[in-house]
């Protein structure tokens, strides 16, 4: 019984520290970015599309000087560009952070 309340407690334990939170942009030509010349792109209106998401003050962010964040923010301006949906995630909606994933599914 011991073993199991180990085994499940590393279970729960891996599980939510590979949690990702989701904010859906319907239009992400609303979104409001800023990009630095070290190549990080900020983002700064989030929570107008998920409250749960940390108000004003670019919080989430995207690496454009790695290959991922460079694919990533491809996608991002593609969607811009065409004012569609996006969904974007983020490891900790209430912490700054990267955006780490996006898509639509």
């Amino acid at each position: 019984m011991k073993k199991i309340v180990i085994m499940f407690s590393i279970l729960f334990t891996t599980l939510s520290a590979n949690a990702t939170d989701w904010i859906t942009v319907n239009d992400m030509s609303l979104i409001k970015w800023q990009i630095t010349p070290g190549g990080m792109v900020y983002f700064r209106n989030l929570n107008e599309f998920n409250s749960q998401a940390l108000p004003c003050c670019y919080n989430y962010y995207i690496d454009t000087t790695t290959p991922g964040g460079k694919s990533l923010w491809s996608v991002v301006l593609t969607k811009m560009t065409t004012s569609e949906k996006l969904i974007l995630g983020t490891p900790k909606i209430n912490t700054a952070g990267p955006i780490t994933y996006a898509g639509i599914w």
